[in-house]
């Protein structure tokens, strides 16, 4: 999914893998890469096309939603928020907090996300970053958004984004397409 949904950010950027590439400072090859689902991108890639062109993170992991965030202020303007990078450090807590609110066990957990035991407890004690798969096994698995379970940030209601939940349909669609990998 990852692969379609970038080749989409390009087309509606009218983009080519080479500008994108200096854009988010990603080689071309590597890109180029993702897109014929010969590599699988890190967490880095949602976050740099987030930063970079204010790609919904959710959009790009499910294809659901909006493909970009609509800022209230619509300035256009270029900023350094150096936010989301210190609250991606903090993401385990989140996850944590996450499990025990729903009384899940890591062991649980890695069994429903088919994520490794060891590698779940690394996420919750060293906010070790997820890999996209992973963090499409979370999101396939539990109802939040992924702005805030990496980055502790909820979508303001005066946004023009919209809630997406996914049905048990999609959700089912979504482990096939994983499976498959």
């Amino acid at each position: 999914m990852y692969s379609e949904n970038l080749k989409k950010i390009r087309n509606a950027k009218n983009l080519s893998v080479e500008k994108l590439s200096k854009i988010i400072d990603v080689p071309a090859s590597t890109l180029w890469g993702y897109e014929g689902n010969k590599r699988i991108p890190s967490i880095d890639l949602p976050i740099q096309l987030n930063r970079k062109l204010d790609v919904n993170a959710n959009w790009f992991l499910t294809g659901e939603g909006m493909m970009f965030l609509n800022k209230c202020e619509n300035t256009h303007a270029f900023i350094k928020n150096e936010k989301p990078s210190l609250n991606i450090k903090g993401w385990g807590k989140r996850l944590a907090k996450l499990l025990a609110d729903n009384n899940e066990t890591p062991l649980n957990f890695s069994k429903r996300t088919s994520i490794s035991e060891s590698r779940i407890e690394r996420f919750i004690l060293y906010s070790e970053e997820p890999t996209i798969q992973e963090l499409t096994k979370i999101k396939c698995n539990v109802d939040i958004s992924v702005d805030e379970l990496l980055y502790g940030e909820t979508i303001e209601s005066n946004t023009q984004a919209e809630k997406v939940s996914l049905s048990t349909d999609e959700i089912l669609k979504l482990k096939q397409i994983l499976k498959d990998y």
